[in-house]
């Protein structure tokens, strides 16, 4: 069985995040997006996998990284998207690789999706498309089925409620699809759509609408604040493994841990949550653990930090600082400053803040609601925060800026 994933989209909606990596290859529990995918279909024996890249530095980037990894027995295989002209036009780029009539796997490159979903899709009979039973499913792509369970259509920014079944970007096609490409039009936003191949594929061949179950995951990575759910989500199917150096006078509170080679906690850390931590970090005497925290390699975490539902990029260092519910990427520094994750809290440091309820922050220019009370900043890569700052809920600061010390921070800084 054969698989094709696209890895060419752009994701400005992450942003700060994805300005200098892919979006697939953002780390979730410090394992790319990429890599979660393509482990779940090695678990469930498909052979080949067709990565879709674009024609630059983010293509060589992802390049790169699977000729490092190691799942014996798959052969992977790159196309270039030249264009960014849709899902179907992606489809289209992989043509060359398929027999006529020969079935495989297509999985959205930036979503996660349980290895038991994926099983569903490889041990189908016939053609299948995976969906998600979701109360409000207008807000993503409500599916409309027969009677027998097969898909009649799939409608693109549905205004109304169709249901409860969304589509969640995995199939199981066949080499016709190629051959469908020639009817299809661009939609309103300028592409060809894999919906459309669905829908004509469909009148030909009945495509199964398959669901998932209740204990299986699909985590869309659109927003940076999504990080956070999908490292929520995932540490639920992952086991301890200490290959590191724990102390047993550390606090652990029952907690799960992935400490790997060469990484160090000292005495008197407090650990009360989970916690991941990759290769050659050190984790100081006085710190404290909460929530759901990863940390990656080559990181410093100082004396008295406290770090609470987070996630840290590599070569990070964070020094005597509090940072709650917030993603920050690589190479970053903080020093003795601290991160607000809820409105309320910060009235503390700006008596004249008003602001209440779920927290809000700038996606392209639009005000949008993360849907979360507590979430706090973004910081890109290779930036500094000096001493003495407060960074406020949703804030987000862009690739290699320096914050100088004694700001308090309630809106974006893009620029260095």
């Amino acid at each position: 069985m054969k698989a094709i994933i696209p890895v060419a989209g752009r994701g400005t909606r992450i942003y700060p995040l994805g300005i200098t990596t892919p979006k697939c290859m953002l780390r979730v529990l410090n394992k790319p997006i990429l890599e979660w995918t393509i482990e779940g279909l090695w678990q469930n024996q498909v052979t080949e996998i067709i990565l879709v890249i674009r024609p630059d530095e983010f293509g060589e980037q992802i390049r790169r990284y699977v000729s490092e990894i190691d799942y014996p027995g798959i052969d992977f295989h790159f196309a270039v998207q030249k264009q960014p002209l849709g899902t179907a036009h992606v489809l289209q780029m992989t043509n060359d690789y398929f027999d006529r009539d020969e079935e495989f796997i297509f999985l959205n490159g930036d979503d996660l999706y349980s290895p038991e979903s994926i099983k569903k899709l490889v041990d189908s009979e016939r053609l299948a498309l995976l969906a998600k039973r979701e109360e409000n499913s207008a807000v993503y792509n409500p599916i409309l089925t027969d009677k027998t369970g097969n898909l009649i259509r799939i409608v693109e920014k549905a205004k109304k409620d169709y249901g409860n079944l969304l589509n969640i970007g995995g199939y199981r096609l066949n080499a016709r699809a190629f051959e469908l490409f020639q009817q299809i039009k661009k939609s309103p936003r300028g592409e060809y759509e894999i919906t459309d191949t669905l829908e004509l594929l469909s009148k030909e061949n009945p495509i199964k609408v398959i669901c998932q179950g209740e204990s299986e995951y699909w985590l869309p990575v659109g927003y940076p604040w999504d990080i956070l759910k999908a490292n929520e989500v995932l540490m639920r199917t992952v086991e301890t493994k200490v290959k590191g150096s724990i102390p047993e006078s550390v606090t652990k509170n029952n907690s799960k841990l992935i400490i790997l080679e060469n990484s160090r906690i000292h005495d008197q850390v407090q650990i009360n949550g989970n916690l991941v931590v990759g290769r050659n970090s050190n984790i100081d005497s006085g710190v404290t653990i909460e929530g759901n925290v990863v940390i990656g390699d080559n990181c410093t975490i100082a004396f008295n930090s406290i770090l609470r539902d987070v996630t840290v990029g590599n070569s990070c260092q964070i020094i005597e600082s509090e940072i709650s519910s917030s993603v920050i990427d690589d190479d970053v520094r903080f020093n003795k400053s601290v991160v607000v994750d809820n409105y309320p809290k910060m009235k503390k440091y700006d008596p004249n803040f008003s602001k209440m309820g779920n927290v809000k922050t700038y996606v392209k220019g639009d005000e949008k609601d993360t849907g979360r009370v507590e979430f706090g900043c973004v910081v890109g890569c290779s930036s500094v925060i000096e001493a003495e700052c407060v960074i406020g809920p949703g804030v987000k600061i862009w690739p290699e800026v320096t914050v100088s010390s004694g700001q308090i921070l309630t809106s974006d800084i893009d620029s260095k």
